[in-house]
């Protein structure tokens, strides 16, 4: 997975540490009250909309995202999502339509905030200062589309590792990068 770093990284600085999110996670702590709410509201779409139209329609449609298509689309996000820790920077990756890189320099990371599943990996989210409340709400949701829309008005968001495993050497990485806690 180091490979995949090596042209974004500047002269002199090193990889400490490569991870992907857990792909098989789909329910983080963080995250449990929004998938809640979007399943019951594909319930109740899907519902809605076979009473009303008896087949096929926009209501099914969105229904069926809600329950159970946004969780591929998250498997596939994940999939194509690489994390990176250097001596100089945190660094995500995303490989989707091209490479999006996202990153923050060390020295500028005003706080760690370090969330856990409580799950036998260990895994957990960690928050690289204060997250944009209006666009963090929907990562790694089924509805991350909605946050590009968003971006343009509210600005971006701080990077996050999100569902890695064994969190807390992750962090503990991070802390030998850093003074921040």
């Amino acid at each position: 997975m180091a490979d995949i770093f090596t042209k974004y990284l500047n002269e002199g600085e090193e990889l400490k540490w490569t991870g992907k999110p857990d792909r098989g996670v789909f329910f983080s702590s963080s995250k449990s009250g929004i998938h809640f709410v979007l399943s019951l509201t594909g319930i109740i779409l899907l519902t809605a909309g076979f009473s009303v139209g008896g087949g096929m329609n926009g209501l099914v449609i969105i229904g069926l995202y809600l329950l159970f298509l946004r969780f591929a689309y998250i498997y596939f996000i994940k999939n194509q999502t690489y994390y990176a820790i250097t001596s100089e920077r945190i660094i995500i990756l995303q490989s989707i339509l091209g490479n999006s890189i996202n990153y923050i320099y060390i020295s500028h990371i005003e706080g760690i905030e370090k969330i856990l599943n409580h799950d036998d990996k260990g895994t957990g989210t960690l928050i690289f200062g204060e997250p944009n409340p209006w666009i963090d709400g929907y990562e790694y949701t089924g509805l991350d589309f909605i946050s590009f829309a968003r971006e343009e008005h509210f600005g971006k968001n701080v990077p996050i590792f999100y569902d890695v495993e064994d969190c807390e050497k992750v962090f503990n990485i991070l802390l030998t990068q850093t003074k921040v806690e």
